[in-house]
């Protein structure tokens, strides 16, 4: 699929880059600072359009309804830790019961995927998606979601995490001599029967979703330090909306300073800039807004 391709041409991408990096002629470190600027700047580039989704609305059927799976890649996935975006990465999406269990869809499974309920990109929907949304869902068997729609108006529209508008961060690395990207494990976090605010107060209820962050611990690691740090997090700045506490943010910062993932690093090594005290906003932390703890 496309979104294999894309995958596959990052890696090699990375591979390229890292390779280069550790060659004798990269040894002086200011020359490898330049180059490496030059060259991530380059990647944002080429890699920014990189990002693809999937929208299922037969998942599940039982004989009245079907799930909706909806499945964000890359930038897509809107992942953003430290105000830094996280995009070696997917996020996977289930919502029971969007769709009547019929031959034709009624379209408001891919109208969800635009709404993006769990999700934390830059991306806001149109007017013409909300009112998708609001035509398309009216009468989901899935009546939170169908409550939500009947709500739905251009002007009254709110959505969940809505993001402070974010600055593109270069992606780097200080690791030399590391391994190819083989060698390394992704971290998959399972979020089960999650409730989110939807649209206008409306909650839906018994959502699923599936984190995957690619290459963050050594696969003959144990315990996959890297992953277990980032789990937190997730369920915080996804779902909580509570603070970061410094423990977290420590644990995430020693755990994951090593990662493969060239967001998931250069996270890592921001919080571990930034010196002890109260607890860090979700907001904060998802945001690259300025802030005493953390960026």
């Amino acid at each position: 699929s496309s979104s294999h391709t894309c995958l596959r041409f990052q890696d090699a991408f990375v591979n390229r880059v890292r390779a280069l990096l550790r060659s004798p002629a990269m040894a002086g470190l200011q020359i490898k600072w330049l180059t490496l600027m030059l060259v991530l700047s380059v990647t944002s580039v080429i890699l920014s359009g990189c990002s693809f989704g999937t929208s299922q609305d037969r998942h599940d059927c039982d004989g009245h309804a079907c799930d909706c799976v909806n499945t964000y890649y890359g930038m897509e996935a809107g992942m953003y830790l430290a105000g830094v975006p996280i995009e070696h990465a997917s996020l996977n999406l289930t919502i029971p019961r969007v769709e009547p269990d019929t031959a034709n869809s009624t379209g408001c499974c891919l109208a969800l995927y635009d709404m993006a309920p769990v999700h934390e990109g830059t991306k806001t929907p149109s007017a013409g998606m909300r009112q998708r949304f609001s035509k398309a869902c009216a009468k989901s068997p899935n009546l939170e979601v169908a409550e939500a729609a009947a709500s739905c108006s251009v002007s009254a529209l709110s959505f969940l995490l809505q993001p402070a508008t974010r600055k593109h961060s270069i992606f780097t690395s200080n690791q030399n001599d590391m391994d190819g990207s083989d060698a390394y494990s992704d971290c998959q976090v399972d979020i089960d029967a999650s409730s989110i605010l939807l649209v206008n107060g409306k909650n839906l209820t018994g959502v699923k979703s599936r984190f995957n962050i690619r290459w963050t611990d050594l696969s003959h690691q144990s315990g996959k330090p890297c992953c277990s740090s980032i789990s937190p997090l997730l369920h915080r700045l996804y779902f909580a909306g509570g603070g970061v506490t410094d423990s977290e943010k420590q644990n995430f910062c020693d755990a994951c300073k090593t990662a493969y993932n060239p967001g998931v690093g250069l996270a890592a090594f921001r919080l571990c800039t930034k010196q002890p005290g109260a607890r860090v906003s979700s907001d904060s932390m998802a945001t690259n807004s300025q802030v005493d703890i953390i960026a």
